[in-house]
């Protein structure tokens, strides 16, 4: 390859990579209504698929601060308030499921100066 063509062809790839997309970018398949299937099924807080997602999705909101937990918070609790409110929104299951239960979530776990 030529220095000109190695060139346009680092520059090109360097152009992509610096590309942000309007939406958000999810790679997940997972769908809301399956995630509501899975949580509706399965009660309680033992290893499932709905337990988590909801546990993964509750941490990394956390440790973003995008939420924020008392330190009374539990497993039971995170798990009820997002099993709650996936089954009461049907209207959002068109939604990633990521963002339905980050809804739940900032409701339940504000970051304000209210806590």
């Amino acid at each position: 390859m030529t220095r000109i063509a190695l060139f346009l062809f680092a520059a090109g790839i360097l152009a992509q990579m610096g590309r942000v997309s309007a939406e958000p970018v999810v790679v997940s398949t997972v769908k809301t209504p399956f995630l509501a299937q899975e949580c509706q099924r399965a009660q309680g807080t033992g290893a499932d698929f709905c337990v988590g997602y909801i546990l993964a999705a509750f941490d990394a909101l956390a440790i973003t601060k995008t939420i924020c937990p008392g330190e009374n918070s539990s497993t039971e609790q995170a798990v009820a308030v997002a099993r709650k409110f996936i089954a009461d929104n049907p209207k959002l299951w068109n939604r990633h499921p990521i963002f339905v239960v980050r809804l739940a979530f900032e409701d339940a776990f504000p970051c304000d100066a209210k806590r």
